[in-house]
């Protein structure tokens, strides 16, 4: 019970530090970084304000009435690469990322490449 409540109240913390910052586009590359570094410890939620946090891999899907816009699975997505490299110049990848995100309503960008 205490590992709940404080996982949410990391996920209450990031969402208000993020509400504060000035709004950017999320950058596929960055979404991919983010799945890497996170693969085999939690998910990545994606918030209808552009704000990507952690989340358990038991993460029920709602954090005080909210919902994320998609939830990503690290391993998934990103394991099958030997490199991270080799996962940020994956047009298959990033293209499949693109199009969870905008069919849930969200905005991203392809970073330089």
């Amino acid at each position: 019970m205490i590992l709940a409540e404080c996982i949410q109240a990391i996920v209450y913390y990031e969402l208000w530090v993020s509400s504060v910052k000035e709004h950017q586009d999320m950058i596929t590359q960055d979404i991919v970084r983010k799945l890497w570094d996170e693969a085999g410890f939690g998910n990545i939620a994606i918030w209808e304000n552009d704000i990507i946090t952690v989340v358990p891999a038991d993460y029920s899907g709602e954090t005080a009435g909210r919902k994320p816009l998609v939830i990503l699975k690290p391993i998934a997505l990103v394991n099958r690469f030997e490199l991270l490299d080799f996962a940020l110049n994956d047009e298959e990848l990033l293209s499949t990322i693109e199009d969870t995100i905008r069919a849930a309503g969200g905005q991203v960008v392809r970073g330089p490449g």
